[in-house]
């Protein structure tokens, strides 16, 4: 059993990170060539067409070099070996010679190619004949027309227009360039809400079934047993001390607009009060959640080592306790604010696709989401427990063994899940293919394509 390759070569400014990818690629076809590895496996993604040239002339140019035997051949030799442990040999050099002249001859087999148009070829030649798409065009922006007709759409349409509206109105969107870079901004991102959509989100209850009263029931009855529990603790220690001494100054200055004349024996009801209120518990949510902050001062009560149960007790009381406003605040605030949003993207998305689909001219995000939402989808069987499937090679000019990624840190999300099943098929190992491999190449301090989605964390980790 041959090893997969998994490489991820963060290389900085200045470090030849071209030289290093190309080094790999005829590294890869020094190592696999006698196992039967063909030039058109190996598939190079970079991120720009001036990329692309420059490793494509920089492969060609290094393996003159070396087949020439010429002083850049012999220190590319000493690299190989260095990096790799090669050792090239006469017989590795006329093999080389041999993949050479096939390269030259056959340079359209030669898979370097931008992300973009990578993405372009799978959507051209299987997700748009699946879609009946027959002829179509590409832009790198959204036409005018197109935003036009779509922000029409909301403005002529009473009940949807009433939605934008209200969520507007809520929100700190207060100019007309605000609406239309929100409205940009769901079509730009729909693969999100189409992931947040297929994904099983985890949901503290079943919020189809779920009663307010009935959260609201349970914030009362974990908050009484926290603050209960907590006013006995501080009477029986720190019955000499004042509320402003004994809680934080946030919950004191809360609690004192709700009892005038707060006194360590009536905390626990002024907290009642506070939880009951859902108007009051929605105004001070962001107090009521926060983990850093206590209730009770812990630089003036409960201190020490013979405190240190009752501390634990009280916290954990603490946090059941802001577990169950939690949800409340959940299931009475941000479902609806969810579901209302949800309603206007889903609008907007449909919308766009019409036109789109109507005009078939499409931005290279639309292809790339199509791409990626159709490569996934089951009827195409594309994918095989998150593996590329035979179909989707039978649909492409040759099988992929290793992908070479240059500047991944530039890679989005979006990008990353139609390379994904690419990747996790080439690594896998024996029962999938005899070899394969992934290598990526960046460095986190280059990454310039934030606007486009790009996510230098992928590399990171």
């Amino acid at each position: 059993m041959i090893p997969s390759v998994k490489k991820v070569i963060r290389a900085g400014a200045g470090t030849g990170k071209t030289y290093r990818l190309s080094l790999e690629y005829i590294g890869l076809l020094l190592q696999f060539h006698p196992a039967g590895l063909h030039f058109s496996e190996i598939l190079v993604i970079t991120f720009t067409k001036k990329a692309t040239a420059e490793i494509r002339e920089r492969i060609f140019a290094q393996l003159h070099d070396i087949i020439a035997q010429n002083e850049s051949g012999l220190l590319l030799q000493k690299n190989l070996e260095q990096f790799f442990g090669l050792s090239v040999s006469e017989n590795d050099r006329r093999a080389l010679g041999d993949i050479y002249a096939d390269m030259l001859t056959n340079k359209q087999q030669v898979q370097i190619s931008t992300i973009d148009s990578f993405t372009h070829t799978i959507f051209k030649t299987i997700i748009a004949p699946y879609l009946g798409i027959t002829d179509f065009s590409v832009k790198t922006k959204i036409d005018e027309p197109v935003l036009d007709e779509l922000y029409r759409s909301i403005l002529e349409d009473a009940d949807k227009l009433a939605a934008f509206r209200s969520f507007f109105e809520r929100s700190e969107l207060k100019k007309i360039n605000d609406y239309e870079a929100f409205v940009q901004s769901v079509i730009r991102n729909r693969w999100v809400y189409h992931l947040i959509k297929s994904t099983e989100g985890r949901r503290p209850f079943d919020a189809a079934a779920i009663e307010l009263d009935t959260l609201l029931s349970e914030v009362q009855n974990k908050v009484g047993q926290f603050v209960s529990e907590l006013q006995r603790c501080v009477l029986q220690d720190y019955s000499d001390k004042k509320p402003s001494d004994v809680l934080i100054k946030d919950y004191f200055n809360i609690l004192k607009e709700i009892d005038n004349n707060l006194q360590l024996g009536n905390i626990a009801a002024a907290f009642k009060s506070l939880y009951s209120d859902p108007a009051l518990l929605a105004r001070h949510s962001s107090l009521l959640l926060d983990e850093k902050k206590n209730v009770w001062n812990r630089g003036r009560v409960f201190k020490g080592v013979k405190h240190d149960a009752t501390r634990e007790h009280l916290f954990e009381l603490q946090q059941l306790a802001r577990q169950a406003v939690a949800d409340y605040l959940f299931a009475a605030f941000l479902l609806p604010e969810e579901k209302e949003l949800f309603e206007i993207i889903e609008f907007i998305i449909e919308r766009y696709d019409e036109l789109k689909f109507r005009d078939k001219v499409f931005t290279h995000d639309d292809i790339s989401f199509l791409t990626f939402k159709y490569l996934y989808d089951p009827e195409l069987s594309l994918i095989d427990r998150d593996f590329i499937a035979n179909a989707f090679y039978e649909h492409l000019s040759s099988m992929v063994r290793f992908v070479l990624i240059d500047e991944f840190q530039d890679t989005s999300i979006l990008q990353y899940k139609i390379l994904l099943p690419i990747i996790r098929e080439v690594i896998s190992g024996a029962g999938v293919k005899e070899y394969g491999g992934a290598i990526v190449v960046g460095d986190e301090k280059q990454s310039i394509y934030g606007w486009r989605g790009g996510e230098r964390d992928l590399l990171l980790k």
